[in-house]
């Protein structure tokens, strides 16, 4: 690709992502109010900030925005009356991605809408790499098809969900510029018949990826099938041996930052160490130790135990623990979950989850000195079943006045105890746990695997309930903005799908006429696909109960996604139309950002 052909693509996002930096209002993107408040304390305090670090009051100035101008996702608060919603980011998100905002929201600091613009400037500078990413594998690619390769860098930069993306402040953003730079090193590796050279360059942006979200981890597993399966095709035993170690190394060091914990912070309530943490009987081992199991629904538990919708202010955020009545040894007893903040405690039988819907809370005795806990929604999806064991001498769980036995803030993130959970998870199902650990080392959830093995009724494929969510998951792929409630209109996304139809024709009819491309179809399908089945597919099965699946999860797979409908299309297109060929694709794209823009978002905010 020439550089002139290269600067199409970078102009056509650069306009496209500005105009979403500057048309979209403050806070009027997913979470966007709790990434400022992230960046915000991080340039105040100087280091990562916790749930106790929260101020009330600059969460009260920025609610006060949204409220004022009408905008923002609204949920109904205790009393009823609406309130913006506020997720808890403080304590569960890396700090990789805010060290650059922090530094931009200190050049202006009396105007947040000012404040916002000069911060989203990061992001939109990390979709710019994902651009030239796609320009660099759109080179290699050309190899092989001049008009894919030309195609390419295009599809990118014209998908009106990730340009929207990229105009907000979304840590999504450094995960998806370091997926980008990994598959482009893929490509490189391929193109230049060398995967050695390349490899560090891949595990690196991995590895950077996950430390700016964890959910890049769903690209791991493809990347890595992907890597094996090219090299076992294409090289010989030694280099397949080599690529066997170093999917190894890759997986350690991708899971070794994934599971990080700062334990300096005073939390009663901890992961145990690897091998104790249990729900059976005889692994009650640690002291005050609240074992979980590790799902994404306990990460949504948690912000509604730390978030402002139920306590306010603090110095050292909401803590909670359970509580027990008298029970009968060995019957299910239903308790409550206790609030501590400040000193004052108050008891509830029920809690609410984040659309307000009860939680019950089970407590089974086990034995004098422990009680099994579970943690039910309104409909039975189990959030938490863990054992909780008494400290010392002390029998069953500390009283109301005595908050401070196992007070602590409750972390909640999914990744910091699956291998603790593994080695006592799995073995009931006749696995190895050292197979079950370098499941977890690859990315897949322990909670997924339990699902395969143990669940049954899985929703069908035909459900309104499956066909809701893939839709969903489709539409949001393409673009829903704001809070994910403005929409293109029904034919745009219908012709989507009919270009996606045609695409997917190509690609299938280039596997079996084109040995050429078949290579990079079966890298680019791998990486899509298992990216799709780790980041969608638990959303389709129910694992994540009422969870919807967002389409920007897959934007770590972007590159490979445009990979194969670039291929797909340039299939049908004939060669002595090479020039005019990639005009309309291009054309089809630009109308595609135009309506997103000119149809939806300057309506909606600034008609």
């Amino acid at each position: 690709m020439s550089r002139r052909l290269a600067l199409g693509p970078i102009a056509l996002y650069l306009a496209v992502s500005v105009a979403f930096l500057l048309l979209v209002p403050s806070f009027e993107a997913p979470d966007e109010n709790s990434h400022y408040e992230y960046a915000i304390l991080l340039a105040r305090l100087g280091r990562a900030p916790q749930p106790g670090d929260r101020d009330p009051a600059l969460v009260e100035s920025v609610a006060r925005l949204m409220l004022d101008r009408g905008h923002g996702l609204r949920v109904p608060g205790p009393t009823g009356d609406p309130i913006p919603a506020f997720n808890m980011e403080l304590g569960r998100q890396p700090a990789t991605f805010y060290f650059v905002p922090a530094r931009l929201s200190q050049l202006v600091a009396d105007s947040i809408d000012t404040q916002v613009r000069i911060m989203r400037l990061w992001s939109v500078a990390l979709g710019l790499i994902v651009v030239l990413a796609a320009i660099v594998a759109g080179r290699f690619l050309a190899r092989v098809d001049h008009i894919a390769g030309v195609v390419l860098p295009y599809v990118v930069a014209t998908v009106p969900g990730f340009t929207f993306i990229t105009g907000t402040i979304n840590n999504d953003n450094l995960a998806n510029a370091a997926a980008a730079i990994a598959f482009a090193g893929i490509c490189i590796a391929i193109g230049t018949r060398a995967w050695r050279p390349w490899l560090l360059l891949v595990v690196g942006a991995l590895v950077v990826g996950v430390a700016a979200k964890r959910t890049a981890l769903t690209l791991v597993p493809g990347v890595l099938m992907a890597f094996l399966a090219d090299v076992g095709m294409h090289g010989s035993r030694r280099r397949l041996a080599f690529a066997v170690l170093c999917l190894f190394v890759a997986a350690v060091l991708v899971h070794t930052v994934a599971v990080t914990e700062d334990d300096s912070r005073p939390i009663s309530w901890r992961v145990a160490p690897t091998g104790t943490a249990t729900r059976a009987d005889d692994g009650l081992l640690g002291e005050r130790a609240f074992l979980v199991r590790a799902t994404t629904s306990i990460g949504r538990l948690t912000q509604v135990l730390a978030g402002d919708d139920v306590v306010r202010g603090g110095d050292r955020g909401l803590t909670a623990f359970a509580w027990m009545r008298a029970s009968v040894p060995g019957e299910s007893t239903v308790g409550g979950i206790e609030l501590t903040q400040g000193g004052i405690a108050t008891r509830s039988t029920a809690i609410l989850d984040d659309r307000w819907r009860p939680i019950r809370i089970h407590f089974v005795p086990r034995g004098p000195d422990a009680v099994r806990v579970a943690i039910v929604a309104e409909r039975g999806t189990l959030l938490a079943d863990g054992i909780v064991v008494a400290a010392d001498d002390r029998r069953g769980l500390p009283l109301a006045s005595e908050p401070s036995v196992h007070a602590g803030t409750w972390d909640g993130r999914a990744f910091a105890n699956l291998l603790a959970n593994a080695s006592a998870e799995v073995p009931r199902y006749g696995l190895h746990p050292e197979l079950t650990r370098l499941v977890v080392a690859l990315g897949v959830p322990v909670d997924a695997l339990d699902a395969a093995l143990s669940l049954s009724g899985w929703p069908s494929i035909d459900s309104p309930r499956t066909q809701f969510l893939v839709w969903f998951a489709f539409q949001s792929f393409i673009g829903r903005f704001g809070w994910l409630v403005l929409l293109l209109s029904d034919e745009v996304y219908q012709g989507c799908v009919i270009l996606g139809a045609i695409a997917a024709a190509g690609v299938l009819w280039r596997l079996v006429t084109d040995p050429a491309s078949r290579r990079w179809i079966l890298v680019a399908g791998t990486i899509a696909g298992m990216t799709a089945v780790v980041a969608i597919g638990p959303f389709i099965i129910g694992l994540w109960g009422d969870e919807w699946p967002q389409g920007r999860y897959l934007y770590p797979a972007l590159l490979p996604i445009a990979m194969l409908i670039s291929l797909g299309l340039s299939a049908w297109i004939p060669r002595r139309r090479a020039t005019a060929g990639p005009i309309v694709v291009v054309a089809i794209g630009i109308a595609l950002q135009a309506s997103a823009i000119f149809g939806t978002i300057v309506p909606h905010y600034r008609g």
